[in-house]
């Protein structure tokens, strides 16, 4: 006879954050944005709630882990980004790695400004603030170091 609990896959406790703000901490058994839909085990024992399946068009952000950052990262945090999603919301800091794509979103590493915390996030595509005409975002930097940016939109006719 197993114990309790064998054979149950390892889980890792996320927080995420919903578009209107709300907060959710739970546990998950696979993190993946390539899926439509993420399965939550919930923390709150006090609540009636067991498990949530949350559609990833209402995520605005998964936080899949969180700390303080070793002295190496903080010596290699070159990259500074600002982050704008579709809320208005902006998230500064220094990009640590490469970004991880997947067909819902992306996964990454991201210190704040002052470096005291990084945090591996995952973020779905649509909650980037980006105009729903537009079939990309980018930068430019001009001669003078000022960042402008712009939009292709779908029908290839230019910037907006």
């Amino acid at each position: 006879m197993g114990s309790p609990g064998a054979g149950k896959a390892a889980t890792v406790t996320v927080t995420i954050r919903f578009l209107d703000d709300e907060i959710m901490e739970g546990r998950v058994a696979t993190i993946s944005l390539d899926r439509p839909n993420l399965e939550l085990e919930m923390l709150d024992q006090a609540s009636n709630n067991e498990r949530a399946l949350i559609p990833l068009p209402s995520i605005k952000r998964i936080t899949l882990a969180a700390g303080p950052p070793t002295a190496e990262e903080q010596t290699r945090a070159q990259r500074k980004v600002a982050i704008r999603v579709q809320d208005g919301e902006v998230l500064k800091g220094y990009l640590d790695g490469d970004l991880q794509h997947a067909s819902h979103g992306l996964t990454m590493r991201l210190m704040t400004v002052e470096k005291d915390r990084i945090e591996t996030l995952g973020i779905r595509y649509t909650a980037f603030g980006v105009p729903t005409e537009c079939a990309a975002l980018f930068w430019r930097y001009d001669r003078d170091k000022s960042r402008r940016s712009g939009c292709r939109s779908y029908g290839g006719t230019g910037l907006h």
